[in-house]
């Protein structure tokens, strides 16, 4: 039997990559602008943001309207 990746995991984290990219050139990015963007839905940002804030790789700076994005770590993998 042949081992096939979970196609689930490594879509999110091309996703994520995606995301982290964005955020990293523009830290006033809305979800609504991410998601156009990244070709997927503003709920699929949210999950997304949700697991990049989990992982420590992403920090809410602010309120939601007028905050920010960080990118907290430069090297970012996702486990």
């Amino acid at each position: 039997m042949v081992a096939v990746p979970n196609l689930t995991l490594i879509f999110t984290q091309k996703t994520t990559q995606k995301i982290l990219e964005f955020i990293k050139k523009n830290p006033r990015i809305t979800r609504r602008e991410l998601a156009r963007l990244a070709g997927i839905t503003e709920d699929g940002i949210k999950y997304n943001l949700n697991i990049l804030q989990k992982s420590d790789l992403l920090k809410r700076i602010g309120p939601d309207k007028g905050g920010y994005w960080k990118v907290e770590k430069s090297n970012h993998r996702l486990t």
